[in-house]
């Protein structure tokens, strides 16, 4: 009786410790205020370099750059474009498009893809230092509501589980 007993409470224990690190990704992911996140140093020097061209571009032509212009700007630059490849990489390794305003608009963005997520940059409002990353990239499920579903409720169940391993059994009754 006494050895079922312990088994239970280690089997309870173990559950529970199982159930903790989703219990902190839950939280975590209450936490997150947002997708969007400060440009890390060589992030932004790739926006001052991009956003350089696109104002020189405007203020020569009077004009925003097509996306092929500035592509072909880009792989001069050394900067990976979607359509090609470039002789020479940036440290690190980055592939960076544009998208022109929209007809009127002076809202462009650079969308820039590091490998692991795909993150844009707008340029307004002005000197704008901030960069939205893709929330498929941000959340482990895609969004935050999909994280505090599994996160949470596989803690629960855990939780639950636990609770049923370790509560005490009734004795059958005999008729």
């Amino acid at each position: 009786m006494r050895v079922n007993l312990l088994l239970r409470a280690f089997g309870a224990a173990a559950v529970v410790l199982v159930s903790v690190p989703f219990l902190l990704l839950g939280i975590v992911s209450v936490q997150r205020e947002s997708n969007v996140r400060e440009l890390d140093p060589y992030e932004r020097e790739v926006v001052v370099l991009g956003e350089r061209y696109v104002v020189d571009h405007l203020r020569s032509t009077g004009s925003y750059p097509t996306v092929q212009a500035f592509k072909a700007w880009a792989d001069d630059a050394g900067f990976v474009t979607r359509a090609g490849a470039t002789s020479r990489l940036p440290p690190q390794w980055m592939v960076l498009d544009y998208d022109p305003p929209a007809a009127g608009g002076s809202e462009y963005r650079f969308r820039m893809w590091d490998g692991d997520c795909n993150s844009g940059w707008t340029a307004e409002p002005q000197g704008s230092t901030r960069l939205t990353v893709d929330p498929a990239c941000y959340y482990a499920f895609g969004s935050r509501a999909a994280d505090l579903i599994a996160f949470f409720g596989v803690s629960v169940l855990l939780l639950v589980g636990a609770y049923r391993i370790a509560r005490p059994r009734r004795a059958a009754r005999v008729r």
